[in-house]
């Protein structure tokens, strides 16, 4: 069995070495993940990572957020099946790039991945929070920027079950959010859980901020689609529509023909 497995590898490779498995580095990775638990045979393992991580420089030299993300994933091989030590020292390359793309998934994968452990999981609470740190924040454009938020606070809610650490980075959230889309992607997080009166809050920051007829309008819509209340929703949505500019008279058109679908004449 032993001697099959070997020579199924060894052809694997080979296809590797001829492009037939997409991203050579990643495909390279997995291949040695799969050697060294299949054939406890380091020393090829090792070599097939090293090539690996060669090869992600080259086939990423024009795209940083593609090479770290792709780093991480090399990584999070290493981590999983071969060599945490290793890993982490990979991964510290990424977390001193603050390149968000690669932080993610080898954070991710500390929090909930088939290694995942107390340990892990503190590591990935500290990898989190460092995240969303000004020195990281000030990295993302600004439209991700809530998104990016919101999500960490979920995976350390979801994955780490530390409900109070998320709760701090929602509040962080608030604090960045600039626009009705930011109050509402906020809102959002809360929709599926039992504090709707927490996401009629944010709703209703969503609806002080609108700063057009048509960003009130969606808000509107929101008031129905998540929280079932659609008397707030019609009257929203009646007030969205008298925003509407002289010069916006096709856009006003569709949403008066929206508001029928919705909410009957």
């Amino acid at each position: 069995m032993t001697e099959k497995l070997r020579k199924e590898h060894e052809k694997f490779e080979k296809e590797i070495d001829a492009g037939d498995h997409g991203t050579n580095s990643l495909a390279r990775s997995q291949l040695a993940g799969r050697v060294y638990n299949d054939l406890q045979d380091s020393d090829w393992a090792k070599k097939l990572f090293e090539k690996s991580l060669a090869e992600v420089k080259e086939e990423n030299a024009d795209d940083k957020n593609i090479y770290y993300d792709n780093l991480s994933g090399i990584a999070n091989e290493i981590y999983n099946s071969f060599d945490k030590e290793w890993a982490e020292k990979i991964f510290t390359e990424i977390l001193d790039a603050k390149n968000i793309s690669g932080i993610k998934p080898f954070a991710w994968n500390l929090a909930s991945g088939e290694k995942a452990d107390e340990n892990s999981k503190k590591r990935a609470k500290e990898i989190f929070l460092k995240t969303v740190e000004p020195e990281f924040l000030d990295t993302i454009p600004e439209d991700e920027k809530i998104s990016h938020i919101t999500e960490v606070a979920s995976n350390i809610e979801i994955d780490l079950g530390d409900v109070d650490a998320a709760n701090t980075i929602y509040d962080l959230a608030e604090k960045n959010a600039k626009t009705a889309s930011d109050f509402l992607a906020i809102g959002y997080c809360f929709v599926h859980s039992d504090s709707k009166d927490r996401v009629r809050s944010y709703f209703d920051k969503a609806k002080d901020k609108a700063a057009t007829g048509q960003e009130l309008f969606e808000v509107g819509l929101e008031y129905n689609n998540q929280l079932e209340d659609k008397k707030t929703a019609k009257d929203i949505c009646i007030e969205a529509l008298a925003r509407f500019k002289a010069d916006e008279e096709e856009d006003k058109k569709y949403h008066e023909n929206q508001f029928k679908e919705v909410f009957g004449k």
